[in-house]
C-alpha cells in the first residue's frame, strides 16, 4: 500500500521523558483510568479532510486521511458529506459521486480497522444556504436541504457511524428583521429533525442522532449554545430523540447541563497555538472532571479539529494533534486524582449542605412556599455570604496537578 507521509512514523507512547517529537508522553491507549482504557475514556476522532490541505485529492485524499489517522493510533473519524464527494452540477450526480466514494471508504474502513464516529451534511458551505437550509424562506431550498441530509443519513447508516449530526451553523435569523417569520422557520426546523428521526428508524440506523449548535458570531443562530439547543428540542418533543454536540470553547456549565440529562453527543476541540498549555489548564482538567463524575463518554467522542491556519506541513499537523492528545491524557489522569483525593468533592458537598436539611430540604422536596421562606428569613435575621472556598479548591487541584504522574 502506498505511503503518503513517509516522514512521519507511527506515534507510540514513550513516557513523560520522551524526546522524540513523534511520541506520546502521557497518552497511553491501554492505560486504565477510572476503570476504562484511555482510548475508551478519551475516544479521539480525526476529521476526514486533514489530508486535503496537503494537496491530496480523490482516492488519494481518502487513503492519506486514513494513513494520518492510523499513524496517530486512532480508529475513529468524522466526515461531512461534501468532504467525501464534492458537489456535482445536479443532485442526482452528487448522490452518484457519494455512492462511489462511500464504497471506497467502506473498503478503507476494513483495511485500517476504522469506524466513523460522526457523519453530517455540509449545509453551510454552499451559497444556496446563505439564508438557512431547514429555516430557509424557499420551499425549494428546504426540499434540497432535506434531500442532501437524507443522503448523508444513508451514508452514516452504510458506514456504521456511531452518530449522525445535524449542524446548526446555517440555521440563523437573517435579513431585515420585520420580514423574518421566526415561528414558521422554527417549526420547519423541528419538522426536519422529526423527519430525520423517522427515516433513521425506517433505515434501521442504530447510531445516535445529534444536533450541533451554531457558532458563527456574525449571525444569529437559532440555537447558539447547547442549553438553547436542548430547550429547542424540548419545544418540539424531540429531547429524547437527539443528543447535543458541545462546540469548542463552550463553558463547563454547558457540558454539565448535557451530562445531567445524559444528552451529550460529541465534544469538539479546535486546537490553536499555544497548544498544550491552554488545553491542559483551561479546558482539559475541568472538562474531564465533569465527564468522570457522570461516568465518562457514552456514544460520543472528542473531535480534534485543527484549524487550517495552524499547520503548514503534515508534520506540524501530527505534532499539533500529539500535543492535545497528551494534554487531555494528562488532564484525564489529573481528574481521576482529584476524584480519588476526595477533598474537592467533600468541599462541593459542604457548599450545598444547607439544602439537605431543614428549610433547604423542604425547598428541594417542593414543600416550601413563599410564606414559609419569608418566615424562615425573618427568624434568621441579618445574613452575610459565607465563603464557597473556591480559592482553596483551586489550591488543592493545583497541588495535585504539580505532583506529576
Amino acid at each position: 500500500m502506498k505511503e503518503y507521509f513517509s516522514g512521519i512514523p507511527a506515534v507510540q507512547f514513550e513516557g513523560s521523558y520522551a524526546s522524540h517529537p513523534f511520541s506520546f508522553r502521557f497518552y497511553d491507549p491501554e492505560r486504565v483510568v477510572a476503570g476504562k482504557p484511555m482510548r475508551e475514556q478519551l475516544r479521539f476522532a480525526l476529521p476526514v479532510g486533514a489530508a486535503a490541505r496537503f494537496g491530496h485529492e480523490g482516492q488519494d485524499y481518502l487513503m492519506a486521511s486514513m494513513e494520518l489517522m492510523h499513524k496517530l493510533g486512532l480508529q475513529l473519524y468524522t466526515l461531512r458529506d461534501r468532504a467525501l464527494a464534492p458537489e456535482a452540477p445536479t443532485l442526482r450526480e452528487s448522490n452518484a459521486r457519494m455512492d462511489e466514494a462511500a464504497e471506497a471508504l467502506v473498503c478503507l474502513q476494513e483495511a485500517y480497522g476504522a469506524r466513523a464516529l460522526q457523519v453530517s451534511a455540509d449545509l453551510s458551505g454552499h451559497p444556496r444556504y446563505c439564508y438557512g437550509a431547514a429555516t430557509s424562506y424557499s420551499a425549494d431550498i428546504y426540499a434540497y436541504a432535506a434531500a442532501q441530509t437524507k443522503k448523508a443519513l444513508e451514508l452514516a447508516w452504510r458506514l456504521g457511524a456511531l452518530q449522525f449530526c445535524y449542524t446548526g451553523e446555517q440555521e440563523c435569523r437573517d435579513g431585515f428583521y420585520p420580514s423574518v417569520n421566526d415561528a414558521l422557520e422554527m417549526d420547519n426546523l423541528l419538522r426536519m429533525l422529526a423527519m430525520l428521526g423517522n427515516y433513521a428508524a425506517e433505515l434501521g440506523y442504530g447510531g445516535a442522532l445529534c444536533v450541533r449548535p451554531g457558532t458563527k458570531p456574525s449571525r444569529e443562530p437559532y440555537w447558539p449554545t447547547a442549553s438553547q439547543a436542548l430547550a429547542f428540542l424540548r419545544q418540539g418533543g424531540l429531547e429524547n430523540a437527539y443528543r447535543v454536540d458541545l462546540p469548542d470553547g463552550a463553558p463547563c456549565s454547558e457540558l454539565r447541563a448535557l451530562l445531567q440529562v445524559d444528552r451529550l453527543g460529541a465534544l469538539e476541540v479546535s486546537p490553536t497555538l499555544p497548544a498544550a498549555y491552554e488545553a491542559l489548564f483551561v479546558r482539559a482538567v475541568p472538562t474531564l472532571l465533569e465527564l468522570l463524575r457522570f461516568g465518562g463518554l457514552r456514544t460520543g467522542g472528542i473531535i480534534l479539529d485543527v484549524p487550517h491556519r495552524v499547520c503548514a506541513t503534515p508534520e506540524d499537523y501530527v505534532i499539533h494533534c500529539i500535543l492535545h492528545m497528551d494534554a487531555y491524557a494528562y488532564g484525564l489522569m489529573m481528574a481521576q486524582r482529584v476524584l480519588l483525593d476526595g477533598r474537592v468533592e467533600q468541599l462541593r458537598r459542604e457548599r450545598y449542605s444547607g439544602f439537605y436539611q431543614g428549610m433547604g430540604r423542604s425547598v428541594l422536596e417542593n414543600r416550601a412556599d413563599l410564606q414559609a421562606l419569608e418566615s424562615h428569613a425573618l427568624q434568621r435575621g441579618t445574613l452575610l455570604a459565607r465563603t464557597g472556598r473556591e480559592d482553596y479548591m483551586e489550591h488543592v487541584v493545583q497541588g495535585l496537578m504539580y505532583r506529576g504522574v
